[in-house]
């Protein structure tokens, strides 16, 4: 029987409906410390690990030489060490693509929101301030998605499902990445290539999907943030380090940006004096934050489940494993 430590929660699989092979033995654990890892991991065959709450570095990798395979429950892998565990014969393996689509819905619902402010909405009319709120919004105007310039910075997999769902409505849209789509895709999903500046000056909203890296750490600081303009919308479903927390809460404070929607703050959690929990009123009407939830409906956890145990399968047959990160295609042999 193949031992699995499962750094995903239990929990998990109950929710889903998904069950465990009976050759599979699962451990599972809460720990995220890597002491603690590295015992549980003593003649363990498999890491199940949580992404990007997992650290798994260097040091524990030396000191795991029974596991043959890292599998990773999402898509994030920024946590692990790949480089080292490569040197060392280890794969380790995402679930690349599967949350795309629930990404995207979610980075448009945050658009949408931001757009017809249904936060204040919601909040005022609780208040007892319907006639106020209507009022307001009549005289002050809302916008809708149709002809407005929206830059996707990074196009993924989840960049690209949000452009399809922005060209069903009529969105103007434009992308900058490191790697560029043929024209013919560019065509086939109604999407023009921009400069990173220029996506930050000309665009009404920014939404950010690049992975964590040291290219793309701290790439939206206070400049960028001022680059663009006064009314813009920026959301960010990929990763919090990518913003500049403390330049974002400053920016909202001059009343610079009509909307932010983050799911991804950082740190997570965030403390009781993180910049962005402490704004003052005018710019807590113009944030909507939510706990790195886009990616998580059932329907997401239960097809990073079920690939996973089919990567382990394949493991366990010496296949080729799916979704590997670091370039090792097979599980190695103890």
């Amino acid at each position: 029987m193949a031992k699995v430590i499962s750094l995903v929660p239990k929990d998990r699989f109950i929710t889903t409906g998904v069950t465990i092979p009976h050759y599979l033995d699962f451990i599972f654990s809460e720990t995220r410390n890597e002491n603690e890892i590295v015992e549980l991991c003593k003649y363990a065959d498999f890491i199940f690990a949580s992404s990007g709450t997992t650290y798994i570095s260097a040091g524990t990798i030396k000191q795991i030489n029974t596991i043959r395979m890292i599998q990773i429950d999402g898509v994030g892998y920024e946590k692990v060490d790949v480089e080292f565990a490569a040197e060392h014969n280890l794969p380790v393996a995402n679930n690349a693509g599967v949350n795309s689509t629930t990404v995207a819905e979610s980075a448009l619902g945050m658009i949408i929101a931001l757009q017809r402010r249904y936060l204040i909405a919601d909040k005022w009319i609780k208040q007892g301030r319907y006639e106020e709120m209507h009022r307001r919004f009549v005289a002050e105007g809302l916008h809708e998605l149709a002809d407005k310039k929206v830059g996707l910075i990074g196009l993924g997999a989840i960049g690209t499902e949000l452009a399809k769902l922005l060209h069903i409505l009529n969105a103007d849209i434009y992308y900058y990445d490191l790697v560029w789509k043929s024209p013919e895709v560019e065509a086939e999903i109604g999407i023009k290539r921009m400069t990173l500046d220029d996506i930050l000056t000309e665009c009404d909203i920014v939404s950010l999907h690049t992975p964590l890296t040291e290219q793309t750490k701290n790439m939206i600081n206070e400049k960028a943030l001022l680059k663009m303009k006064k009314s813009a919308i920026l959301i960010n479903t990929s990763r919090g380090e990518i913003i500049v927390q403390t330049a974002l809460a400053k920016v909202l404070e001059s009343g610079h940006l009509a909307g932010v929607g983050i799911d991804t703050i950082y740190p997570e959690p965030p403390s009781n004096t993180h910049p962005l929990l402490n704004l003052s009123k005018t710019a807590k009407e113009r944030i909507m934050l939510t706990p790195h939830i886009a990616g998580v409906t059932l329907g997401a956890f239960k097809r990073m489940l079920v690939n996973s145990i089919d990567n382990f399968n394949r493991a366990l047959a010496d296949e080729p494993l799916i979704n590997v990160v670091n370039g090792i295609p097979k599980a190695r042999n103890n």
